[in-house]
């Protein structure tokens, strides 16, 4: 079930990581248009096009994630007015996503905490609530998002089984400042996770 409260991962939050990168990179692309229509030098038109996706790239690192911050404070608060003094294993500020998920403006469906503890993971979120079972989980491994098609990130995909029915946990890490950050921080979780499902600790 979820936390109190509702949703904080709404479509305005959503739409303010969109609409920077886009306003930053528009003019290149506009002026790109502009060298095209107008049949100038085909070099021009290679600076404008190659500044609108370099321009792009990098406000999408920097600012994809404007406002996440203060989301993660939102969901500390809740975390402790619903858990108080709970102590997991490993906490970290997450994306989150079930299989199948499709997003318009984001490939994230919530945010809040992944909580690791020795029998079970929980996913701690804005709308919602799952936990897996140790036994339940199969493998750790990386999927694609939006983010690895601009080399930006990824999937941490938990996967197994319950009642024979396949089960998947999509999360990206949101701790750091920049999608690059994150990324970084992504293999060093999924590298916890295989620890804790080989029962290495």
């Amino acid at each position: 079930m979820p936390p109190s409260n509702g949703a904080l991962w709404t479509t305005p939050r959503q739409i303010l990581g969109n609409l920077i990168p886009l306003v930053l990179a528009t003019p290149f692309a506009w002026q790109a248009v502009k060298v095209a229509s107008s049949n100038g030098p085909l070099k021009e038109l290679f600076l404008w096009g190659g500044g609108f996706f370099a321009t792009g790239w990098l406000a999408v690192n920097f600012f994809g994630l404007v406002g996440n911050q203060a989301l993660k404070r939102a969901m500390e608060l809740r975390y402790r007015a619903d858990r108080p003094g709970q102590q997991p294993l490993e906490k970290w500020f997450v994306g989150f996503a079930k299989s199948g998920y499709k997003g318009m403006l984001d490939p994230h469906q919530d945010v809040g905490f992944l909580l690791l503890f020795d029998d079970r993971i929980e996913f701690f979120g804005s709308a919602e609530q799952i936990e897996l079972p140790l036994e339940f989980v199969r493998e750790v491994r990386k999927r694609a998002n939006i983010h690895s098609a601009l080399l930006l990130g990824g999937w941490v995909s938990l996967e197994g089984e319950a009642a024979g029915q396949p089960i998947r946990l999509q999360i990206e890490p949101r701790e750091k400042l920049t999608l690059l950050g994150n990324k970084s921080l992504a293999k060093q979780i999924r590298q916890r996770l295989e620890k804790w499902l080989s029962a290495e600790d």
